[in-house]
């Protein structure tokens, strides 16, 4: 390397980026019914995490509702609604709010973006670009989006794996809808990004909804394997609660971000977004004092989120300078959701996987997928174990017990921790 580029590359290194992560924000349901009564405001949402958010230049969130203009609501509802549980929509009002957290760069590749059909992501799209809000996971329309802070450059791709809203018979009537994730999508979409940037971060919805650890583990690994190519980063949503983190060879990745402003699971939480339900019952009163109860005294895990604060240069994850925080869905006195920080000591945030973090699974030498392990027999060096490739080589040689039920094929890496 010569004098010039060894500078060259000084310089570069010497660039940070600080980029907060964040999971589901939802303004939506008994949060967009607290702020019409006039006794919470969307801003006080974010007042207890507003000065760690400061401390990133800049702050991405799961958006996980359709947004319509002030006024607008039976307007879109009239012209298409899908046939789910719980659909979710606020006013453009609730934007605000995410400039004033500092919230400038948002994905929506999420099942609830076609809640409200075409007309939905319509709004949803026209108002983030009204409010300068950068926004990734519309397929075709808006694929990526580019951060660029302090002279290090970062691309985000959304996908979303989730098969209702995303998958093709929630999407086969409509002209728009979330970026579906499929390995050679994602991979072309990833390749053409990184040769604009010096990072790619992908932002996943998928996973099965209030599962703690991954329940099917080898579809993870394909996705995990296939991104791992192209992606510094892999952080992800959906299952409205946290999962442990961990790195897959030199990518970091967080399954699961949890809930970062979202009423926590209740089994009434689709009343507070059911029109009918709340024009015509008597009861809502008795709902809402319940729910302010319960989510007061108790909490289960879908009240908790977590934020990953991540320092990037030109090269990739300063992985020393990482960190991350717990937060919680909490309630004050006038019974308005906001986001607290939970308190370690002096400060909410952690290192990421060092040797006190219990929620860290896996480092690039040893995870759940493959471990480098001193070579057997006293030979020196070391290998790589793939568990799955050992497991089935066990398997042929009949040193596990077969059955009818085990495929005569090898399966994909870590199918036998289904």
């Amino acid at each position: 390397m010569s004098e010039e580029d060894s500078l060259l590359s000084l310089n570069v290194n010497a660039q940070k980026a600080t980029i907060i992560f964040g999971g589901d924000v939802s303004f939506s349901g008994i949060t967009r019914r607290k702020v019409e009564s006039g006794k919470c405001t969307y801003n006080g949402s974010f007042d207890k995490i507003l000065k760690y958010f400061k401390e990133a230049d800049k702050v991405v969130v799961n958006l996980e509702n359709v947004v319509v203009g002030n006024g607008k609501m039976e307007e879109v509802k009239a012209k298409g609604e899908t046939e789910k549980l719980v659909t979710l929509m606020s006013e453009e009002d609730s934007l605000l709010s995410l400039k004033y957290a500092g919230i400038d760069y948002v994905t929506v590749a999420n099942n609830h973006l076609v809640d409200h059909k075409d007309e939905g992501i319509r709004h949803t799209t026209s108002l983030l670009e009204k409010y300068d809000i950068e926004y990734t996971g519309v397929l075709d329309k808006k694929e990526t989006m580019i951060i660029e802070a302090n002279g290090v450059s970062i691309g985000i791709a959304g996908f979303c794996l989730v098969e209702e809203g995303c998958g093709k018979n929630s999407t086969k009537d409509l002209k728009l809808q979330p970026t579906p994730y499929s390995k050679n999508k994602a991979l072309k979409i990833t390749k053409a990004l990184a040769s604009k940037v010096d990072i790619v971060v992908a932002f996943l919805h998928w996973g099965e909804e209030y599962t703690v650890v991954p329940d099917i583990m080898a579809p993870t690994y394909e996705v995990v394997h296939a991104l791992s190519e192209t992606c510094d980063v892999i952080v992800g949503s959906h299952a409205h609660v946290t999962q442990p983190h961990y790195f897959y060879r030199n990518t970091l990745v967080v399954q699961q971000l949890g809930n970062l402003l979202f009423p926590m699971h209740l089994s009434t939480f689709s009343l507070f977004d059911n029109d009918v339900v709340m024009e015509e019952s008597d009861n809502i009163p008795y709902y809402e004092s319940w729910w302010y109860q319960y989510t007061k005294r108790f909490k289960n895990k879908a009240a908790y989120s977590r934020l990953f604060k991540l320092v990037f240069n030109g090269s990739g994850l300063v992985k020393e300078e990482c960190r991350y925080m717990d937060a919680v869905n909490e309630l004050n006195k006038n019974h308005c959701l906001f986001i607290d920080p939970i308190m370690r000591q002096s400060s909410p945030w952690r290192r990421i996987c060092d040797d006190n973090d219990e929620n860290c699974i896996g480092v690039e030498e040893c995870n759940q997928f493959e471990c480098t392990v001193p070579k057997l027999g006293g030979k020196g060096g070391t290998e790589v174990i793939q568990y799955t490739e050992r497991y089935w080589k066990d398997i042929r040689d009949s040193k596990i017990e077969k059955s009818e039920e085990v495929p005569t094929e090898p399966v994909p890496l870590a199918m036998e921790f289904q």
